[in-house]
């Protein structure tokens, strides 16, 4: 996981955002139903993933970002947020 925090930029989404939205957090619980709560716990993305991540979460913060970089920031960070609220499941699952 990342564990930065990244601050607030606000905007307005796009009409197909919804849709498309609830089709991934559909994916995601579909695939944390499938997935064993230890393999899901244990997951981390790449040590190059998070440094780039790192890198437009710290240039959004001081210098602001391109709208391709923004869009990027958030593809990134939308599927981890869902991870952390799934893993959260299989911790309390195996209780």
């Amino acid at each position: 996981m990342i564990g930065i925090r990244r601050k607030h930029t606000g905007g307005a989404s796009e009409a197909g955002n919804s849709v498309c939205m609830k089709l991934r957090a559909e994916l995601w619980d579909f695939l944390v139903r499938r997935i064993p709560g230890t393999a899901l716990a244990g997951f981390q993305a790449s040590h190059s993933k998070r440094r780039g991540v790192w890198a437009l979460i710290t240039k959004e913060n001081e210098t602001g970002v391109l709208s391709e970089e923004k869009r990027e920031l958030d593809d990134a960070l939308k599927p981890e947020h869902r991870l952390k609220l799934a893993k959260t499941k299989a911790w309390w699952a195996a209780g």
